[in-house]
């Protein structure tokens, strides 16, 4: 079947630390979590989804990606849920007059271009003179005291600021053992807040951050595929 599949999440009947997600809502009141080109990739991220989520010990979002279901867009019309385009802000996959310096620095890191470039997405939307209310700044919102841990002095400068970032997560990376989820997690949150969780920590904040950031990664894959295949077709 052709055409956009969309993850869909049903809503909470419980909020106790292990939530109840109502299996009976009707699927117009489920939530729209990413939409993907076949139906396959869609049930292979929600596995990926759940496996992620068992791994940090994030309970909510394992009972979260456990009971979401892919549903192709013509089955949500006829279900009352309207089209794939509601619910999840669409993703810019298109080209930043920064990503020959995002790529320089992730090789340089061993990070992969992607999950760089969907950082910065989710932290500045690209703009270099970001400054946050907590006073991160730049490109990927480097904190004074991180700034200063990686000499940078000016972090509105596109380079630097990008280069810091890069080695800042691949720090996080390492310490982690290679998993996303918690590196990503301390990048927003702190690697104290990590440590002290063993896994991502119960803040909506930093949640809806993981899933912003993985969402982007994504797209940013898919359209990377995209461009090597039309690349390799020439």
């Amino acid at each position: 079947m052709g055409g956009l599949w969309v993850l869909m999440a049903p809503p909470v009947q419980d909020s106790s630390p292990r939530p109840i997600m109502d299996m009976r809502a009707p699927v117009s009141t489920w939530r729209r979590i990413a939409t993907y080109p076949s139906g396959f990739e869609c049930e292979q991220d929600r596995l990926d989804l759940v496996a992620t989520a068992w791994k940090a010990k994030n309970r909510n979002a394992e009972a979260q990606a456990a009971t979401s279901r892919c549903y192709h867009v013509d089955q949500l019309r006829r279900l009352g849920a309207g089209s794939a385009g509601g619910g999840v802000d669409p993703v810019r996959a298109e080209p930043t007059q920064y990503d020959e310096l995002i790529r320089e620095a992730a090789d340089m890191n061993r990070l992969e271009y992607a999950l760089v470039k969907a950082v910065i997405r989710a932290e500045s939307d690209f703009d270099r003179m970001a400054i946050s209310p907590k006073g991160a700044r730049g490109l990927m919102q480097l904190m004074p005291a991180t700034a200063s841990d990686y000499q940078v002095r000016n972090s509105f400068h596109p380079r630097d600021n990008i280069a810091a970032g890069c080695r800042h997560l691949r720090m996080l990376l390492d310490r982690y053992g290679g998993s996303v989820e918690l590196a990503l997690a301390a990048y927003n949150a702190g690697q104290r807040r990590v440590d002290e969780c063993g896994g991502v920590p119960p803040i909506a904040e930093t949640q809806e951050y993981l899933e912003r950031v993985l969402r982007y990664r994504r797209a940013y894959l898919f359209e990377t595929a995209r461009a090597d295949n039309r690349t390799a077709q020439r």
